[in-house]
């Protein structure tokens, strides 16, 4: 039997963070910035291994989503792609940063390329499209959910939205009654929209 890899110091940090009292608490984030500074900032990020680079990323995007800091959010996931090996890194890791980043676009106001990502993503080609497509509709859901209900979407986030669904229903979901005209729909119909198509899933997957 292969020895089992022992976990980086950097992981077991991340680990008593994440699983603690509250990972975004006062000292969670001081911990966080600890690490950062000495693993992710300037020269450091050169030599962290990818892995735990990502964990302190994702983690610090959370920290500052989480108090509506979007700017901070996006900058800190910007530095997983900052580091020479995030294409080498494991398939999921690099989808999940993507996602991660296609939101902090958005709520930074730089919809378009947050709109072209979320494309990317969703037409992706391989075994881990339906993954890809499920952060995307998780991120979509997000945002439709975080604002009024009553707003109007734009058309061409309508339209990610409809070929998330479309994408998925092709895959493991059952059919789902899209409306043809999806100009003018309200942020609230998409997210009504969005959820029964993640309630499908859920259902399909637990037969």
């Amino acid at each position: 039997m292969p020895k089992r890899k022992k976990p980086s110091q950097i992981y077991l940090a991340w680990e008593r963070i994440v699983f603690g009292d509250d990972k975004y608490s006062s000292e969670s984030r001081q911990t966080w910035a600890a690490l950062w500074q000495q693993h992710c900032e300037g020269e450091a990020l050169m030599g962290t291994l990818i892995s735990d680079a990502a964990l302190l990323c994702s983690l610090g995007y959370d920290q500052a989503a989480h108090q509506g800091d979007w700017h901070a959010a996006k900058e800190r996931i910007e530095r997983y792609f900052q580091h020479p090996k995030w294409e080498a890194n494991e398939p999921v890791s690099q989808l999940i940063a993507q996602a991660l980043l296609s939101r902090a676009l958005w709520e930074c106001g730089e919809e378009n390329p947050a709109l072209q990502l979320w494309v990317s993503l969703i037409r992706k080609l391989g075994k881990n499209q339906r993954l890809a497509c499920l952060l995307v509709l998780h991120e979509l859901l997000a945002i439709c959910q975080s604002g009024s209900e009553t707003g109007h979407a734009r058309n061409l986030f309508s339209g990610v939205v409809r070929e998330v669904i479309e994408k998925l229903t092709k895959t493991k979901l059952p059919p789902l009654e899209i409306p043809e005209n999806w100009q003018g729909f309200t942020y609230g119909e998409l997210a009504a929209l969005l959820e029964s198509a993640r309630t499908a899933r859920a259902k399909k997957e637990s037969q």
